[in-house]
């Protein structure tokens, strides 16, 4: 299955919620469905999406800092041996993340953020 990416347009306030097409798999209601480094969103799934030290998601053959992928309905990031936190707070081997979860990796960059997407027929 291949990633899907979204643009995103920059505020002055981030929003933490988009309105695009309901994502494939059966998601709990307060999981992250995306990552997004900055500059585009790619949907999370059952394959990990990687990251690195340098604020990039990374290829699947590329070897990451940290992993993100959906597990029985959530999105859960693992570290691969390197310090992650998510919102200020250490992540020993791996946590489950919601949408406006702030992920910082070995404190070199600026943080990647989950988010949750929410289908547009929501009422």
């Amino acid at each position: 299955m291949q990633n899907s990416l979204a643009t995103l347009n920059s505020s002055s306030k981030p929003s933490m919620q988009l309105t695009i097409n309901p994502v494939v798999f059966e998601i709990d209601p307060e999981s992250a469905t995306h990552i997004t480094d900055g500059k585009r969103a790619v949907t999370l799934s059952q394959t990990p999406i990687g990251l690195d030290t340098n604020g990039f998601v990374l290829r699947p053959e590329q070897i990451s800092s940290a992993a993100v992928r959906l597990e029985n309905g959530f999105a859960t990031i693992y570290s691969n041996k390197i310090k992650i936190s998510v919102n200020g707070m250490t992540v020993v081997d791996n946590c489950n993340l919601k949408g406006g979860d702030q992920i910082h990796i070995d404190n070199k960059v600026g943080p990647f953020t989950a988010i949750t997407v929410i289908n547009s027929d929501a009422s």
